[in-house]
């Protein structure tokens, strides 16, 4: 209906080309989400020249998209990208930020780069995890990811105490999953990289 009623690149179907993708990603269809965002994605480049905050929500779901379909060599520089302009374009402390060095974070492991990846994972539990408008499930994604990464680490460099430090996140990791749900029904979260839904016209706003 929007491709009906606005000719051309129009912001709104530029939302809902993302929309679909983000909902055919969690039907684990990435492979088909994919090329909707990366239409929705270059539209957003064509309205808007610069900086723009869904350009760099585009970037982040189509470099999400990537890593789900294990392509993360593809997906590092549009995550940096990102990166760079949600620093560019919002507050200091904007939890879109904070998001974005996560989502960069989580993918420099897979790639042995993991002093860039550390500070960067660091700071995401004290940012996110406290945020009553984060999901149960990323909360837990953002610990856990810590734990992977020491055990990554670990088991490149064996000897280095990573080992010790795996073991301390595992422990704060359960410590706060017996907050939310039975001790027995814990487990370790999900490893796919979250994407962005685009719920607003894309006008104005913030994501």
């Amino acid at each position: 209906m929007r491709q009906r009623l606005f000719k051309g690149d129009h912001s709104d179907i530029a939302a809902s080309l993302n929309n679909v993708a983000f909902c055919l990603n969690a039907l684990g269809r990435s492979a088909e989400a994919l090329p909707k965002y990366e239409a929705a994605l270059a539209m957003w480049q064509r309205l808007f020249k610069g900086d723009n905050e869904d350009v760099a929500t585009g970037l982040n779901n189509v470099a999400s998209c990537l890593q789900d379909l294990g392509r993360p060599e593809k997906a590092l520089p549009r995550f940096e990208t990102a990166l760079a302009m949600r620093r560019r374009v919002l507050p200091a402390d904007h939890i879109d930020i904070r998001i974005s060095e996560f989502n960069l974070g989580r993918i420099l492991p897979g790639l042995r780069r993991y002093d860039e990846a550390e500070p960067l994972l660091v700071t995401a539990p004290a940012a996110i995890v406290p945020r009553p408008d984060a999901s149960t499930k990323y909360k837990q994604r953002v610990l856990d990811a810590l734990v992977t990464l020491y055990e990554s680490r670990h088991a490149a460099e064996p000897g280095k105490g990573y080992d010790k430090k795996a073991a301390e996140w595992r422990g704060k990791l359960a410590a706060w999953q017996a907050t939310t749900q039975p001790a027995s029904q814990t487990q370790r979260a999900e490893t796919a990289v979250p994407h962005e839904a685009t719920t607003r016209s894309t006008s104005g706003g913030t994501d």
